[in-house]
C-alpha cells in the first residue's frame, strides 16, 4: 500500500462518522519539517533479549536508507556497544 493508498483508507471515520481531515500529498503540511519516528523497546526483565532486538531493528532499518540512533538507557549494565 503506498501513501496515497494509505491516505484514502483513512478518510472515512471508522465509525461512520464525517469524513476525517486527512492532509493531501503535494499540500502545504508537506512543507513541515519531518519529525523522526521512535521506537521504545523495554521490559522489566533482565536478558529478554531487548538489546538484541534494538541492534537489529537498527541495522534492518540502516539497510532501508533510514537514519537511526540507538540510545540504551539502561544506567547499569548499558551493553549496545558491545552489539
Amino acid at each position: 500500500m503506498d501513501q496515497a493508498e494509505g491516505l484514502r483508507s483513512l478518510r472515512k471515520c471508522p465509525a461512520g462518522g464525517a469524513d476525517l481531515a486527512v492532509p493531501q500529498p503535494g499540500g502545504a503540511e508537506e512543507a513541515r519539517p519531518k519529525w523522526p519516528k521512535v521506537i521504545s523497546i523495554s521490559s522489566g526483565k533482565g536478558g529478554g533479549g531487548k538489546t538484541n532486538v534494538a541492534a537489529n531493528l537498527g541495522l534492518a532499518f540502516t539497510q532501508l536508507g533510514k537514519q537511526v540512533l540507538i540510545l540504551d538507557a539502561d544506567l547499569g549494565l548499558a551493553n549496545i556497544d558491545v552489539l
